[in-house]
């Protein structure tokens, strides 16, 4: 009997000493979960942060996205012939260029009439700086192109269109100096084709066709283009500044 009441003590005595270790033990692995969780949580602020300040800049995956499907539509087409709007969505629907941003609603999905289709990139004030990808036609040369638009007028009966009033600054150099043109010139910007049109300031024949359908609206590819083939001979590509 008192072997017995020993052993129940001994049992007792171990079991209280592994419960306060026991206990002790579960406590340090809690407090290691702990650290750990703490950890994870600031690596997925920190992700958060990342992810916002991507998409806020101007490189966001919204303009990598939009700039990719500009590029593909350049080269399969929007499905539509020639002079006419493709309304987007899964309709295929096509109005005439006549009829965008004219005040009515001639889509289905009204897209041509959103304020995303009816702002002017090419709005008065704005200067534009280019530098040349190619040039295989002008004069000049230049090494650096600026287009600034000093104003711009919309017809009531004619609103699917903006004139516009604007000059080309070129600057090229040769081995022996540096030299700059100033050409006033006249044109349109295109609702329907997201295209700024320019006529040639001068008697070569060489005018200008600005296109904005780049993904991003502060970057369009500024065309020289010879009036008479509407041959694309040399290429800019401009920066809203």
């Amino acid at each position: 009997m008192r072997v017995l009441l020993f052993g129940l003590l001994a049992a007792l005595v171990a079991g209280d000493r592994c419960g306060r270790e026991c206990a002790q033990k579960g406590q340090v692995r809690l407090d290691i979960q702990e650290v750990r969780l703490n950890h994870l949580t600031a690596k997925i602020q920190e992700l958060e942060d990342t992810f916002d300040e991507r998409v806020s800049s101007g490189n966001s995956a919204h303009n990598v996205l939009a700039s990719l499907g500009a590029r593909l539509q350049s080269i399969t087409g929007s499905g539509c012939p020639d002079g006419y709007y493709a309304c987007g969505g899964n309709d295929n629907q096509c109005v005439d260029n006549l009829l965008v941003c004219d005040g009515n609603k001639d889509c289905m999905n009204g897209h041509d009439e959103e304020s995303s289709t009816c702002t002017v990139l090419a709005e008065a004030g704005s200067h534009w700086h280019g530098v040349p990808v190619r040039d295989a036609c002008t004069t000049r040369q230049p090494y650096e192109l600026d287009i600034v638009v000093s104003d711009t007028s919309r017809l009531d009966f004619y609103s699917s269109r903006v004139d516009v009033h604007a000059s080309i600054l070129t600057r090229s150099k040769d081995q022996h100096s540096t030299s700059t043109a100033n050409l006033p010139t006249t044109g349109y910007y295109n609702f329907a084709t997201r295209q700024l049109i320019l006529a040639p300031p001068e008697s070569d024949g060489l005018g200008m066709i600005v296109d904005f359908n780049t993904g991003d609206d502060n970057v369009a590819n500024g065309y020289v283009t010879r009036v008479s083939t509407l041959e694309r001979c040399a290429l800019f590509v401009l920066r809203r500044d």
